[in-house]
């Protein structure tokens, strides 16, 4: 957990901090409202519940708001290629840097899932991807520029019938 949440924060760019920033002054706003309005209950009720909606709900929606905005990256040319004698998969493609400006490093994960026989089956398979993998792009990606990436995913068989969910982080 520790690792996590290093990893996490040596991921964050500026734009990630001033986002948290705005989401801990409107929390110390309503706090401080709340703590004006206590002479009526309800009011300071509404405004603490409003506070704590804003703590967490906040700082999820503006990370994943900052990364779709300014951390954007394609994927193109994607090619699934099987390696029958080894049951594994090798997933080939290009990250294109659609953003407005270079990013230095480039993580692809590529899960690889099987199809679903009924929807309680569809719930589980999410949970637990059949197999997935993850490469570390070499090089920076300017803008408009794409790095080729290769993932191999274990335990695929070609007959089975495999979707694939890539996740791309950068900074």
């Amino acid at each position: 957990m520790i690792a996590f949440s290093d990893q996490l924060l040596y991921s964050l760019g500026f734009w990630h901090w001033v986002a948290f920033g705005i989401v801990f002054i409107l929390l110390i706003l309503f706090l401080t409202l709340s703590v004006i309005m206590s002479h009526r209950p309800l009011a300071a009720l509404v405004l603490q519940m409003c506070a704590l909606a804003i703590l967490t709900i906040g700082a999820v929606v503006s990370y994943f708001l900052v990364e779709q905005i300014f951390n954007t990256v394609g994927i193109q040319n994607l090619k699934i290629v099987h390696l029958y004698y080894q049951n594994k998969a090798l997933v080939q493609g290009e990250a294109l840097n659609l953003s407005n400006h270079p990013l230095e490093n480039c993580q692809v994960r590529v899960k690889g899932y099987e199809p679903p026989t009924n929807s309680l089956d569809y719930i589980s398979k999410l949970a637990k991807p059949a197999s997935s993998g993850v490469t570390t792009l070499q090089i920076p990606l300017e803008v408009n520029t794409y790095a080729p990436f290769e993932v191999v995913l274990e335990s695929i068989t070609y007959e089975q019938n495999i979707t694939l969910s890539i996740i791309t982080r950068c900074r």
